[in-house]
């Protein structure tokens, strides 16, 4: 990124300076390449709206598809109604600064994170904070609970990751940074603040983790230390995925935002489609996998500010959605069946796609 580009600061970095996204719009369309839509036929588009509208940061459907919870940027939690997209609860996090990232434990447990570095675990139908972590000096940005919820994880500005006993609520180990990363180098650990954290949800004992310095890497709990890094994607928000052994990452960025590489050696696919020929496209702050759909991957960002669907096996792209304010979007989450996608971003409303 240019050093003469003004930023507006956030916890995310997702406040884009306005005529940086109008310049790098104007200029994407000037490049705009030959269409790879395909129709998808979404069935519908509904809009749920919440009375806070400068920034929703994370979003999460409870795993019975009941509820969305929404974190926004003045550290409020907005629940909706999965159904009518009425308000069902409201919660205050520690702090009041940005919620950062939502996981639901169960269908009545929640859990949230949030830039004053605290973890906070919530009974719903009470709307109580049951435990609160504070990870001092630290601005979280990224968390995940892994498949057989014995740990869960979390990261952000001081460049550590952190594992937690789920059963205790005590500190199990920590990640540490490592040197300057470069391509040829063999890091032990993180240089610069890390955005996106998934474990495999095939093995409880492995962690994927990236940020800004380029370079995602894969943990295993049982030896505490990076056993295998992948140079390249600039990750920016919860960006990263694995799927059948295929791990896709979402780069903030205006070219090659989309890759996909082998978790068995952290090689690229070689099989034309990787990175993902999508031009132009937004710079991404979310993407996820399809929880039932094979290679199928929603993502959304800033820049030209908009959703889409991207099928990984074979290139296809989707039509383009946008907010209606049309403004940048900062997250997005399937449901449990995958056929529900909902996003948000700088904005008061939620956009929720059913796919036919």
């Amino acid at each position: 990124m240019s050093s003469t580009n003004k930023i507006i600061e956030s916890p995310r970095h997702i406040y884009d300076n306005e005529l940086m996204a109008e310049e790098i719009n104007e200029r994407l369309i000037e490049e705009k390449e030959e269409s790879y839509d395909f129709e998808l036929l979404f069935e519908s588009i509904k809009t749920y709206s919440i009375e806070y509208e400068n920034g929703i940061f994370c979003i999460s459907w409870s795993p019975n598809g009941l509820y969305l919870a929404i974190g926004c940027s003045d550290g409020g939690v907005r629940i909706l109604n999965g159904i009518n997209g009425k308000l069902s609860y409201k919660l205050s996090t520690t702090g009041s600064m940005p919620v950062t990232s939502i996981k639901w434990k169960s269908s009545l447990c929640l859990i949230t994170t949030s830039s004053s570095g605290c973890i906070d675990i919530w009974h719903i139908q009470s709307s109580k904070c049951i435990y609160s972590i504070n990870e001092e000096n630290n601005q979280i940005f990224a968390f995940d609970i892994n498949c057989n919820n014995k740990y869960f994880a979390s990261a952000g500005k001081d460049k550590i990751i952190r594992i937690y006993d789920d059963k205790t609520k005590k500190l199990y180990s920590s990640l540490e940074r490592g040197q300057f990363m470069s391509k040829q180098s063999n890091p032990n650990g993180h240089s610069n603040r890390i955005f996106s954290l998934k474990f495999k949800n095939d093995d409880p004992n492995i962690l994927i983790s990236g940020g800004w310095d380029n370079c995602i890497l894969i943990w295993d709990l049982r030896m505490k230390n990076c056993f295998r890094s992948i140079f390249g994607p600039h990750i920016a928000g919860n960006t990263i995925d694995i799927q059948n052994d295929i791990i896709v990452a979402g780069s903030w960025r205006i070219k090659n935002t989309v890759q996909l590489f082998q978790f068995s050696n952290g090689k690229e696919l070689k099989n034309g489609l990787s990175p993902i020929k999508w031009n132009p496209s937004p710079m991404l702050y979310s993407l996820s996998y399809n929880p039932l759909f094979e290679g199928m991957i929603a993502c959304g960002g800033t820049g030209i500010n908009t959703f889409n669907i991207i099928n990984t096996i074979n290139g296809q792209i989707s039509n383009s959605l946008q907010l209606k304010n049309k403004k940048g979007i900062y997250c997005l989450d399937w449901n449990s069946k995958g056929n529900i996608v909902a996003f948000a971003g700088h904005s008061c409303d939620v956009q929720i796609v059913t796919l036919k």
